[in-house]
């Protein structure tokens, strides 16, 4: 951070050579040129003249230090994550960046040895597709008089508290059943090469059971964002409330304030709309499930199978950095 205010920096890590630090100038200048780009992705005359200027801003300062890599992989932070890289405008007209450069993006860089590793155990089929589509969110939902109060308090519980809950996606049956077909003519016969999970079977148990036993998933359904007045422990103004908290208080006394990250967004599955009334425990099957599964619950699955996860939706990184 300077005088002018934040600036945003790139590091550039080459397989030879050193590293390098470049500065690619004001966050808030470059944020705002994406937020401009994002309005028509470069669709527009203004959108256009934004993806211009981003390649100038963020892309061409580190051509001198990609060159021509055979692979380039990106890890961006923050607002960034909003911005694909690779439909920014190439060296020609009419162009994108990723028919200039071989670009792929990886979440953080810590996870490149695995992904990159040779030594995991595969306890997969191969070539075996998990399917989850038109999802009854409805399934097992009793009347009003029926339903019973809820005894716990998830951070779904807490959605339908509010009146909200998620409409059934009838189009991505056909969206699913496409995909199964086509992956169908692609394989010898013999074997069960495609799991379809629809309607009431879409459960959250289901897919924990199938997900580790296929080598690519593809999920149509809706996801899952916690209210905002959910803060996550690590948003500044919680970390700032349990610094002060570990300062006035004990060793022993020590607590954080807020929800972990992971629980504040997930996949929601069968049943989804029906508060649950227990979690039970891991060998009740569904009762041991609120039907979402959170990036919390997604991170402990053994995926290291999984070659290929396609999330499938509408209005994907439109919302805001949290």
């Amino acid at each position: 951070k300077g005088k002018g205010g934040w600036s945003l920096a790139a590091s550039v890590i080459p397989r030879e050579g050193d590293l390098a630090l470049v500065d690619l100038g004001s966050v808030a200048e470059i944020g705002g040129t994406i937020d401009q780009w994002r309005n028509s992705f470069g669709q527009t005359s203004d959108g256009q003249a934004a993806g211009a200027k981003l390649r100038k801003q963020i892309w061409e300062p580190l051509i001198e230090y990609v060159k021509d890599a055979d692979l380039i992989l990106i890890s961006t932070d923050g607002f960034l994550g909003r911005l694909p890289l690779a439909a920014l405008p190439g060296k020609k007209p009419g162009t994108y960046l990723i028919e200039d450069h071989p670009v792929a993006n990886i979440p953080v860089p810590q996870l490149l040895p695995d992904l990159v590793s040779e030594d995991d155990e595969r306890d997969v089929d191969d070539q075996r597709l998990l399917l989850v589509g038109d999802v009854d969110y409805d399934s097992g939902k009793a009347t009003e008089s029926e339903a019973p109060t809820p005894t716990i308090e998830t951070l779904a519980a807490t959605r339908a508290a509010h009146g909200l809950a998620w409409p059934r996606l009838r189009q991505t049956g056909r969206e699913v059943d496409f995909i199964g077909e086509l992956f169908g003519q692609t394989q010898q016969e013999g074997g069960e090469a495609v799991v379809s999970l629809r309607d009431k079977h879409a459960t959250e148990a289901t897919f924990r059971d199938y997900a580790p036993k296929c080598s690519l998933l593809h999920l149509a359904t809706h996801g899952f964002f916690a209210p905002p007045e959910k803060k996550s422990a690590l948003s500044p103004e919680m970390f700032a409330e349990t610094k002060d908290t570990m300062q006035l208080g004990q060793q022993q006394q020590h607590r954080f304030v807020g929800f972990s990250p992971g629980q504040l967004s997930g996949l929601v599955f069968a049943g989804a709309n029906n508060p649950p009334t227990s979690l039970g425990t891991l060998s009740d099957d569904t009762e041991s499930d609120d039907r979402i599964m959170t990036a919390d619950e997604i991170a402990y699955l053994p995926l290291q199978g999984v070659e290929l996860a396609v999330l499938s939706a509408c209005e994907t990184g439109l919302g805001e950095v949290a």
